[in-house]
């Protein structure tokens, strides 16, 4: 059954790892599930940023898109929804306002 923003399943790598442990390892299991699209929603600050970006990039590198969540007032994900009337649809909107993340380089591979 589809989750909010129509997406069928969702994890929160950040949630058991922190934003700092995502390796060539995740990468790896994310590619060998044929993973296509991530959305990122961490933090705003410099360091929370700036994992981001490395993600991003690493993940950019395999082909894999990347989008950056930005939830109002630096709330996160309990906190957005506990403030909002009609959490699917905020969600939708947010997932909807994503910024794509970095330009996908599409990677060395040959097939």
């Amino acid at each position: 059954m589809p989750k909010p923003g129509g997406i069928e399943e969702a994890c929160s790598p950040d949630a058991y790892m922190g934003f700092s442990g995502f390796d060539e390892e995740h990468l790896s299991i994310l590619q060998s599930s044929l993973v296509r699209l991530i959305y990122i929603a961490f933090g705003t600050s410099r360091p929370e940023l700036d994992e981001v970006y490395r993600i991003a990039y690493l993940l950019a590198s395999s082909s894999i898109e990347v989008r950056l969540v930005l939830l109002p007032q630096g709330l996160d994900g309990n906190g957005f929804a506990s403030t909002v009337s009609d959490p699917d649809k905020a969600l939708s909107r947010v997932l909807k306002d994503a910024l794509v993340l970095p330009e996908n380089t599409g990677g060395d591979h040959v097939c």
